[in-house]
């Protein structure tokens, strides 16, 4: 029932607004639903949220495993264009396209949760070797809850992998890094580790704040 689905989204929009996020108004930000099975509503829906404040909204790190197209699909090109234009981000939560795969029945729980951040990094690949990022320069992703100290290693094997195979996306113009730096940003949880230098390295990489 699509009418039914639609009514849920805007429903929950308005109680992560209203309810939630202006209680603590310096505190929240509001990050809101679409419903992305349909483009159109999906584009009504954005504008609503812009007008309330939303300045940041899901979307499936790898819409192409939920039964969406993929992320090179035309479809989600007035997307992007205004997303770009409303300075909205759109948020990827691992796991909400493409998932960690569990090892086995007997594998302790940490070495799943340790690939989870990890898992995300087919995505990126799939996200940075996207040609609309040259149409759409301002627009900005974050990647929710996946960690950064991969970053560095996948952004070596993007240029790697683009230097040999740069005929394939010849919409691109600089090296999948240059996107990466400029389009992506991560969030908790922050790694801690027992070498600072390590870290900072990482985050000179990244170019991080």
């Amino acid at each position: 029932d699509k009418d039914l689905a639609l009514a849920t989204v805007q429903a929950y929009n308005d109680w992560h607004f209203y309810e939630w996020c202006q209680k603590y108004p310096d505190r929240f930000i509001p990050m809101g639903i679409l419903p992305l099975w349909s483009i159109d509503e999906t584009l009504k829906e954005l504008k609503r949220l812009v007008k309330l404040g939303f300045t940041t909204v899901a979307f499936p790190d790898n819409p192409a495993m939920v039964g969406l197209p993929g992320l090179h699909n035309e479809q989600w090109e007035r997307l992007w264009g205004m997303c770009e234009a409303d300075q909205v981000v759109l948020s990827c939560h691992i796991g909400t396209g493409a998932r960690a795969a569990y090892a086995s029945d007997e594998s302790p729980i940490g070495a799943w949760i340790t690939s989870m951040p990890i898992s995300i990094a087919n995505s990126a690949a799939d996200w940075t070797f996207a040609t609309f990022w040259e149409r759409y320069p301002k627009l900005k992703t974050v990647w929710v809850e996946s960690g950064l100290a991969w970053s560095p290693f996948l952004m070596q094997r993007l240029d790697n992998e683009f230097m040999m195979r740069s005929n394939e996306v010849p919409g691109m113009k600089r090296k999948p890094s240059d996107y990466m730096r400029e389009m992506y940003y991560s969030s908790q949880p922050m790694e801690a580790v027992d070498n600072r230098e390590a870290l900072e390295v990482t985050l000179k990489m990244m170019k991080a704040d």
